[in-house]
């Protein structure tokens, strides 16, 4: 028990509970103890089960127990008492009673607020004080706490009576529901409402499942303050103001705070388009589009554009057409004064983007939702992680998709259905919040829209082989069976070459079936890949490595490969012949 000090001024409920946190503290289960037991020569009686749902208007104390008190060692010293509840204590007066709102924390703190009975150890101690000391001088045996806390009756759903459909109190078409969890685990409830076309106000009740079709007498008012609300009908109507240009409203309520919101949407279409300097100023132009990969663009309204980079090296301007205004300046999107954000309306300036030397294409990434944009530069070079090499950024490292154009790449294996994986860019390998990958986690559709933002993982179709095709110019996947199910399999594969005197291969590992990784460092001249340390199968292609020309498909006995003096990751593919050489 904590140290509790009493001081003679102290009125019996200036004692303050101990302010712990009760989720520290975790009840076990106890055999069931008596209702009475014993207190020093007197004895403490377990009230009834307490319902603090039943308090009379104004009930301020309940009773938690019958208390005959212990003979006091000094009749001149006054007994207080505490009702202790493992490391917590909480005054009680002569009669055994406590603060109604200090029991209700304490069963709603340590078991939540639905209105079942709960039950709880406890013991009664008797202090004495002469005003100026306390000491405790007796401490009850255990007895059972039992209570209901306090909480609302909280329906599985609702739905909105109101302006929107005409105050019908029997319309279930606008519903609020925690998507049919225990509503006392998970007391908030949401629901999106169109705005009105004519830009008025939202007037409403919010009508229970047990009260439609005609009672108003349990439906949710607005509270005396904003942003609350009442059961029963207490209150006047709910009011959602008009926000201009507003599309929709994402309506919130929790049940138990008694509190609501409404947050305004912005006007969202399926499709938007880039205007500026790739293409010459056309505000007619829909040659460059923004996606989401389909889908309702509320429910996924990140949209990204791969643009291409300038051939003379300089960077973009632009402004962004959404699908209703191709052809008007005046609903365009432009970039706002604060950094990272835009505007609807043409109410802002141009977006604007640095040059990037390196860069072939940038990433512009749109968030409708909450107004921002960003802008990543983008070399053809993606990494797979996931199932097939460990999930890691090491595994990662080795497993390079093959590039086929500035905006597409391949990488073929024996999928199976444990290797989900997702996507990095060169520039971001590590970090998942930029990952790429399917809009639903663990989808195995055969084709399917790519986001990097929010990311789930993607799975094969079935356990076979397959190409896996990124297209980042309209942000999709693909995957291809292969005809030939059963490949060559080879027992080594090498990189041999002038670096190396065309004598004794460097061993590349498989990191995945057919596919093959090795590092190392080699002099100006030419090499090749080769299997099994001979020259029946090899691979090669006219082709000279450098930064942007790093991955192509090589010929069986196809020429050497050009490549510069570094250190290097090589990969091959021996089913495709694809190669890339990638300068560390």
């Amino acid at each position: 028990m904590k140290k509790i000090l009493f001081i003679a001024a102290a009125a019996l409920f200036g004692l303050t509970a101990c302010t712990d946190d009760y989720k520290d503290w975790t009840p076990q289960t106890q055999p069931t103890q008596p209702a009475t037991v014993s207190f020093g020569d007197g004895s403490v009686t377990a009230a009834p089960v307490i319902d603090l749902n039943a308090l009379a208007e104004g009930q301020t104390l309940v009773q938690v127990a019958t208390i005959v008190a212990p003979t006091a060692s000094n009749e001149s010293y006054a007994p207080i008492y505490t009702l202790n509840v493992g490391e917590v204590s909480y005054p009680l007066t002569a009669q055994g009673e406590m603060v109604a709102a200090d029991l209700q924390e304490l069963i709603a703190q340590t078991f939540g607020r639905k209105p079942v009975q709960r039950q709880l150890d406890a013991t009664i101690s008797m202090w004495v004080t002469n005003g100026a000391t306390a000491i405790k001088t007796a401490t009850s045996g255990i007895f059972q706490l039992k209570a209901i806390p306090q909480a609302p009756v909280i329906d599985s759903a609702y739905y909105l009576t109101g302006t929107l459909n005409n105050w019908n109190n029997s319309d279930n078409t606008y519903k609020l529901t925690n998507d049919g969890t225990d509503p006392y685990e998970n007391p908030v409830f949401t629901m999106r409402i169109p705005a009105p076309a004519d830009g008025s106000n939202v007037e409403f009740k919010m009508t229970p499942e047990s009260g439609l079709g005609g009672d108003w007498s349990k439906c949710l008012t607005a509270g005396a303050e904003e942003g609350r609300f009442d059961y029963d009908n207490k209150g006047g109507n709910l009011i959602i103001t008009a926000v201009p240009d507003a599309r929709y409203y994402d309506v919130t309520f929790n049940m138990l705070d008694q509190t609501w919101s409404a947050v305004a949407l912005p006007p969202i279409e399926q499709a938007y388009y880039l205007v500026g300097t790739p293409n010459g100023w056309d505000i007619n132009s829909t040659a460059i589009a923004f996606s989401n990969g389909g889908g309702d663009p509320y429910e996924h309204p990140v949209f990204s554009a791969l643009v291409p980079a300038p051939a003379d090296g300089s960077g973009l301007e632009f402004k962004i057409a959404p699908q209703s205004g191709v052809g008007d300046w005046n609903k365009c999107l432009v970039s706002a004064d604060e950094k990272g954000k835009f505007n609807f309306n043409n109410k802002g300036g141009n977006f604007v983007v640095a040059a990037v030397p390196s860069a072939i294409s940038y990433l512009i990434t749109l968030n409708l939702m909450e107004q921002t944009w960003t802008v990543a530069p983008v070399l053809p070079m993606f990494y797979m992680v996931g199932g097939l090499n460990g999930w890691n950024e090491a595994g990662a490292r080795k497993s390079i998709l093959y590039k086929e154009s500035d905006g597409q790449m391949s990488y073929t294996s024996k999928f199976t259905a444990a290797w989900d994986l997702k996507l990095w860019n060169k520039n971001d390998v590590g970090n998942w919040d930029v990952a790429y990958g399917s809009k639903e986690d663990g989808s195995h559709d055969a084709a399917g829209p790519l986001v990097n933002s929010g990311a789930g993982a993607i799975s094969s179709p079935t356990a076979e082989f397959y190409t896996f095709t990124l297209n980042l110019s309209d942000m999709t996947y693909t995957w291809t069976k292969l005809d030939n199910q059963a490949p060559t399999e080879y027992e080594a594969m090498g990189v041999i070459g002038d670096f190396n005197s065309w004598s004794g291969d460097v061993e590349m590992e498989q990191v995945t079936p057919h596919n093959w990784y090795a590092e190392a460092t080699v002099t100006d001249g030419g090499l090749k890949f080769r299997a099994n340390h001979g020259w029946d199968i090899n691979w090669g292609a006219d082709f000279a490595v450098n930064a942007s020309n790093f991955s192509t498909t090589g010929i069986g006995g196809g020429a050497n490969i050009s490549v510069p003096a570094g250190t290097y990751d090589f990969y091959l593919n021996d089913i495709t012949g694809q190669f890339a050489i990638v300068a560390k």
